[in-house]
């Protein structure tokens, strides 16, 4: 029996491509930028699969890849300051750790809610590196998620942007068996505090929210008005400027 040659599949041809332009992605920036937000809103009206999507434009937003650029570095954002409210993790401590997140406790019973703005600590400015791979959540598996982990899981494989028949063992055990370790009690009886998932996607885009408007109203800002006045955008504004 002679050994056949495998032929190679004819590769796709490229198609040509051309230059996006710098006020075109700038449209995509603003037009993701008030996506987040208003998933935010419809999440925090009641619509929590809206988690999803809020992951998925914090995703476009923020996320490089070794084919893409992330729209913040695209505008040129990439060097701003982002506001972490997150507590350093403690490594002598052995318990679980979410500080993203809270308990309230009610007649109902505990549950989970994003901090917004209203921690112990006032909020630090990072890079958007540190900011990105900061650990902000451990599981009593002692496992530590970062920002991106969190993000790009839901994002990816979580219902985001794809549905995958595998998910990541880490992400599926905070998710599906809830491996912070807490239990709440209540006139149902006991059960364990779910969906921290759901409000660290929450608690990430309030932080990323708060991090874009600013930075990006200062790029907005510096710049020279289109009316001729010489005058930086932040002083001629609402003065007469078109």
């Amino acid at each position: 029996m002679t050994n056949q040659t495998k032929r190679k599949k004819p590769s796709k041809p490229q198609l040509p491509r051309v230059a996006v332009s710098s006020d075109k992605i700038e449209e995509h920036f603003v037009e993701q930028l008030r996506l987040l937000k208003k998933s935010a809103a419809e999440f925090d009206a009641g619509d929590k699969g809206e988690f999803r999507r809020m992951a998925l434009a914090m995703r476009v937003l923020v996320h490089n890849t070794g084919k893409s650029s992330s729209l913040i570095k695209q505008v040129g954002l990439a060097d701003a300051k982002f506001v972490s409210s997150a507590r350093a993790l403690r490594e002598a401590n052995l318990l679980s750790e979410f500080s993203l997140a809270y308990i309230r406790i009610s007649a109902a019973g505990a549950h989970l809610l994003p901090t917004f703005g209203d921690t112990p600590l006032p909020p630090r400015d990072m890079a958007l590196n540190d900011w990105w791979n900061e650990p902000v959540l451990r599981d009593n598996h002692r496992h530590n998620f970062t920002r991106a982990d969190i993000i790009t899981t839901v994002a990816n494989q979580d219902g985001g942007a794809h549905v995958d028949p595998e998910i990541d063992e880490a992400y599926h055990r905070l998710a599906n068996e809830h491996s912070i370790g807490m239990i709440s009690g209540g006139p149902g009886g006991e059960k364990p505090l779910e969906h921290i998932e759901k409000i660290y996607v929450r608690q990430i885009a309030w932080e990323l929210i708060e991090s874009l408007e600013r930075a990006w109203k200062t790029v907005v800002g510096n710049r020279p008005r289109h009316c001729g006045s010489g005058r930086k955008y932040r002083y001629c504004h609402g003065k007469g400027c078109p």
